[in-house]
């Protein structure tokens, strides 16, 4: 910003909190950051960006994390207009699996809430939430709001609502059968490990949201991608210090496999687990 000026769309693409093979939620922060910049690189085709492109800052660990992949999330990008036709029933249904949440009021990203023809949402990509008023099926009004007063703050044409994570919860069925021998032996085994692990199971079988599901994302989406796929032809990327990031990332893959080994062990990981990054060379 202090080159760029505060009109310049900068965004930081942030490193998930666990690391790899570790099964922890990914977090808030690092997850809307990751979801903000992919929405930047990858807007819908008659909203691609006049003139300028955004800047994204990165790691190197961010840079290895496997991602959604380019196409699943452009199909799952919604563009709600006022004066069109939507079921709030299907709009409903279609915002679960993207990994949105319901909530009784709408106060962070990610939750969604309905008041009989009223729908709020907080698309991952916004400041604001949004108000979606419907006279029957078709949406008579778009509006921006405080979600501290739950005030106006501004009257819209359209919205754009992306994914909500990056693992998304109507998938997560893809991943039962490879897991289904896992699951098998992790039954009645001591440790809360275990037993955190083995409750995985059931929502990844319902297709339903919870923290963990990121943990899962290689075997959601088998053929690697990371934010590199999501660049445009003649994205400029500037590394810092090319030494250092391979350096960097070989170090990460060391440890990482180590890591690997100990919770495959322990039976904390299956043993056919696929790598949840890429590597050097993948990148390179």
């Amino acid at each position: 910003p202090v080159w760029l000026g505060t009109d310049a769309h900068i965004t930081r693409f942030s490193e998930p909190a666990p690391l790899f093979y570790e099964r922890s939620a990914w977090g808030d922060a690092p997850t809307r950051s990751r979801i903000e910049t992919l929405s930047a690189l990858m807007p819908p085709d008659e909203h691609q960006h006049s003139g300028t492109q955004p800047i994204v800052v990165t790691s190197a660990r961010a840079l290895m994390t496997r991602t959604l992949p380019v196409h699943r999330f452009r199909e799952s990008v919604m563009i709600l207009r006022v004066k069109t036709r939507a079921s709030i029933d299907k709009l409903i249904e279609r915002w679960v699996r993207l990994g949105y949440e319901s909530a009784g009021m709408v106060i962070e990203p990610g939750q969604f809430s309905r008041r009989g023809g009223i729908l709020d949402i907080f698309p991952l990509a916004n400041d604001r939430p949004i108000r979606i008023e419907f006279y029957g099926d078709e949406i008579d009004s778009l509006r921006t709001f405080d979600p501290s007063s739950q005030r106006t703050i501004g009257i819209i044409s359209e919205v754009i609502i992306p994914p909500a994570r990056e693992a998304l919860p109507g998938e997560s069925q893809k991943a039962i059968g490879q897991l289904a021998t896992w699951f098998a032996s992790l039954a009645g085994k001591d440790g809360a490990d275990m037993t955190s692990a083995a409750a995985d199971q059931i929502p990844l079988t319902t297709g339903s949201a919870f923290p963990f599901l990121e943990f899962y994302l290689p075997y959601l989406y088998p053929h690697p991608v990371s934010l590199l796929d999501y660049a445009p032809d003649d994205a400029l990327i500037v590394v810092e210090d090319g030494g250092e990031l391979r350096d960097t990332i070989t170090e990460i893959e060391m440890a990482s496999a180590k890591a690997r080994d100990e919770r495959i062990t322990s039976g904390q990981l299956p043993a056919d687990f696929p790598k949840p990054f890429l590597t050097w060379e993948e990148i390179a």
